[in-house]
């Protein structure tokens, strides 16, 4: 029955009108075409894509974040290529944009090529959160330790005698210390009367010292 002044209900779904847009896939389609860059939506102002845009992994990236997460040591290239079924230079360029993300986004890691490969390791200003938290053992030396370890990282190899000859006192203790914590090795010896034990630094000394390798090691002063 026809009511006066009432307009029928129309039977039937209501046709949708999207103002010239294609019709989103879903309630995030808009934001994810905008965060990848594509082409402007008809009808939409122009807009930037997110800051967190520029952050977002490809998933080659984000499969190298993985293995470098599950890896308590630093992965060498090797590994991660045979994992990831790519080329050397393909991995490559994948760490160097992840290491530009990761120091982009002020997270909680950073990446690091060290002692011949790559690790994720938490930023330095956070450590001491993890010591007082964790009970996380860090290596600190006390200033005898530093300069015996200084005088092996520079003079290598180096034989006790010539550690002493540096110093100007005994370093015996000082080199069985830094044997203990791993800082250093032995390496041989040397082919000279008494044929003394030759010292070099170990692979940890360069996880400790975050450095690639030996050629990294800072300037001496007035070098």
């Amino acid at each position: 029955m026809k009511i006066p002044g009432c307009v029928p209900r129309r039977s039937g779904p209501r046709p949708a009108v999207w103002s010239g847009c294609r019709k989103p896939q879903g309630p995030l389609a808009a934001w994810t075409r905008w965060a990848k860059k594509a082409e402007p939506i008809p009808g939409v102002l122009p807009f930037s894509p997110p800051a967190w845009a520029n952050y977002r992994r490809t998933s080659v990236q984000a499969d190298l974040e993985a293995l470098l997460f599950s890896s308590e040591d630093p992965l060498p290239l090797d590994r991660m290529k045979a994992a990831l079924g790519l080329d050397s230079s393909q991995v490559l360029a994948a760490l160097q944009e992840l290491r530009r993300k990761l120091d982009g986004d002020d997270g909680a890691f950073v990446l690091q090529e060290v002692a011949g490969g790559w690790r994720l390791t938490t930023r330095g200003e956070l450590d001491r959160y993890l010591d007082t938290s964790l009970g996380k053992a860090r290596t600190d030396l006390n200033e005898t330790l530093r300069d015996t370890l200084a005088i092996v990282a520079y003079r290598q190899p180096v034989t006790r005698a010539q550690v002493e000859a540096v110093r100007g006192v005994p370093c015996a203790d000082s080199l069985r210390q830094l044997l203990d914590l791993g800082l250093i090795r032995m390496a041989g010896r040397e082919a000279t009367l008494g044929r003394p034990v030759i010292y070099r630094t170990s692979r940890k000394f360069l996880l400790w010292c975050g450095l690639r390798s030996l050629d990294d090691l800072p300037p001496l002063a007035g070098s």
